[in-house]
């Protein structure tokens, strides 16, 4: 019943739909759209000074309509292909297609770098250089190696570090008796019953 329904009220629409559109194109000239009182000031006020004004802009002048049908636009432009093959293979095509390679961070390192700047393969060689002996020697180098301010190579040094990996002993009891257990190889402690 819905899709009967939606039918009928569809049809109806464009029903009327058409009849508005016929009814417009039956009309001799269209109706303009209402003017602005200002506009309509501004016209009355013309046809009082100049009322040839109005007439002429009303008439069709015949000399200007043939002198419009002779114009003519030639152009001797010549478009440039933009779809030529070597276009479409550039942009459409990857240059490589191997896979990327496996990097040290997980995302490609750049091959140049802006004046100021940090690779994080350069932070972390002077993070681990300050680490292995701590020198106020060790941020100047940074700032004057990379240009950057002495402040800043300071900030990296004190804010950041490499990670530390720590192994605790085997005989160590750190989370209970579980861990003892997994230490051993024990993966259920046996219940009794």
């Amino acid at each position: 019943m819905g899709a009967a329904a939606s039918s009928l009220s569809r049809r109806i629409q464009m029903l009327t739909f058409e009849n508005s559109v016929h009814r417009e194109m039956s009309k001799n000239k269209p109706t303009p759209a209402p003017a602005y009182p200002s506009t309509i000031r501004e016209i009355e006020r013309l046809a009082k000074e100049n009322p040839q004004f109005i007439e002429e802009q009303s008439r069709k002048d015949a000399e200007l309509c043939e002198r419009l049908k002779r114009v003519y636009l030639t152009s001797h432009h010549v478009e440039e292909e933009t779809n030529s093959k070597a276009s479409l293979n550039e942009k459409l095509l990857p240059i490589s297609r191997n896979s990327p390679k496996k990097t040290d961070f997980g995302f490609l390192e750049p091959n140049t770098r802006a004046r100021g700047r940090v690779t994080l393969r350069q932070a972390l060689k002077c993070i681990a250089e300050y680490q292995g002996a701590p020198k106020n020697s060790v941020a100047s180098t940074m700032a004057a190696e990379h240009h950057i301010s002495l402040k800043m190579s300071e900030n990296i040094l004190k804010y950041f570090r490499t990670f530390e990996v720590y192994f605790p002993d085997n005989n160590q009891k750190i989370g209970g008796e579980r861990t003892v257990m997994l230490q051993i190889g024990v993966e259920k402690p046996v219940e009794e019953k």
